[in-house]
């Protein structure tokens, strides 16, 4: 849909997975990797230059969806989700069970892989994870080396802020839904909170 036919609020998700990446014929991929939008593309498509915004962009943390070197290369051009337009999600459609075997779409037969982290169709094709958000937390802080309070971001604050529900979620705050994972120093999962009480 041409871009002046719509609002300047665009949110692109699953960023890369199934979208186009050229050097010539851009597609929406290559969106990820800019901090501000062209001042040729807001003339070609009629946006008002004042309020025009780069989509926000989600990206899928399993480490299976993404080589880690294009998740690197996206966190640099946004330090790290500074500026809350990006954010992390699963894509998670099963648990973590090898080998189980499920129904996607309704009729194709997936199975969870070998290694319980993605589901693939019988013909060897990606469709899903079983990636939980912690588990890709725990990516963000070994693999990319990212601090608590930037990995934290990126799953809680900027999705909060990115689907507009930040003012019921997304931080610590009086009156905020009470959902929270007490860590160790290790990071391994101590205590988990939802809607203040405690899950056991």
């Amino acid at each position: 849909m041409p871009l002046k036919n719509r609002t300047n609020t665009f949110h692109s998700t699953h960023v890369f997975n199934v979208q186009k990446f050229h050097h010539r014929n851009i597609g929406l991929a290559n969106l990820a990797f800019l901090k501000k939008l062209p001042r040729f593309i807001v003339d070609k498509y009629s946006m008002n230059p004042s309020t025009a915004k780069l989509p926000t962009i989600e990206l899928i943390g399993d480490m299976k969806h993404l080589n880690p070197l294009l998740i690197q290369s996206v966190l640099d051009t946004h330090e790290n989700g500074l500026y809350g337009n990006i954010c992390f999600i699963t894509d998670a459609i099963a648990d973590a069970c090898p080998s189980m075997e499920l129904t996607y779409g309704d009729t194709r037969k997936a199975f969870v892989d070998e290694e319980g982290k993605t589901v693939v169709d019988e013909n060897g094709i990606l469709c899903g994870s079983c990636t939980t958000l912690y588990t890709t937390f725990l990516h963000l802080l070994r693999k990319f080396d990212l601090t608590i309070v930037e990995a934290s971001r990126l799953l809680s604050n900027n999705p909060a802020k990115i689907t507009g529900i930040y003012n019921r979620t997304g931080s610590i705050c009086k009156g905020k839904l009470g959902d929270i994972i007490c860590l160790d120093d290790q990071f391994e999962i101590m205590r988990v909170f939802v809607s203040g009480n405690e899950y056991k």
